[in-house]
């Protein structure tokens, strides 16, 4: 499949193209490929949604503003695996969980909770209520749940509560 796209208004083979992802700051910090094989990501929109299958996570990196950039893949890898020297880090507030704490949701929620954890737990991935069924986890929003996931990748693939947010003195 010979898939030609524009870049600095000249026709370029897409199998030697790449979107080279960039964080409000400047920086680059993600990279794909625009084609291999039959796989083709041919717009913008068709990377963002190849790169953050969530609608919700989509909208709030468009507004924090992170951006894509069709460029040739040789560009687009010199900066790849780069450190952010920018404060805050790639242009975003740290809301990573502050020791003692951890990000968690409900079983089947779309938002994460900031919940009291230590890791002290016979599944690393699940907190349940040190009481039983009857005893409550409370999140710093007042969220009140037996368990809550704690898998370390949800913090990137689910929305944060605002007021969890807000507890640890940052912003979405």
């Amino acid at each position: 499949m010979n898939v030609y796209l524009e870049v600095d208004g000249k026709p370029v083979p897409a199998s030697e193209l790449s979107w080279a992802h960039f964080s409000p700051c400047g920086c680059q910090c993600g990279v794909m490929v625009v084609q291999s094989g039959s796989f083709l990501v041919p717009d913008e929109e068709a990377a963002w949604k190849e790169f953050y299958e969530s609608a919700a996570i989509r909208k709030r990196e468009k507004a924090r503003g992170y951006t894509f950039k069709l460029m040739h893949h040789k560009d687009a890898t010199i900066a790849l695996g780069g450190d952010c020297k920018h404060t805050p880090k790639w242009g975003v507030p740290n809301d990573t969980a502050p020791e003692g704490f951890a990000w968690g949701k409900p079983s089947k929620a779309r938002k994460l909770h900031l919940i009291p954890f230590t890791g002290d737990t016979k599944r690393s991935n699940f907190a349940t209520a040190p009481g039983g069924y009857d005893d409550r986890i409370t999140a710093k929003c007042g969220e009140a749940r037996w368990s809550f996931e704690v898998d370390p990748w949800m913090a990137s693939e689910f929305l944060k509560c605002d007021t969890c947010v807000a507890s640890i003195g940052v912003g979405q």
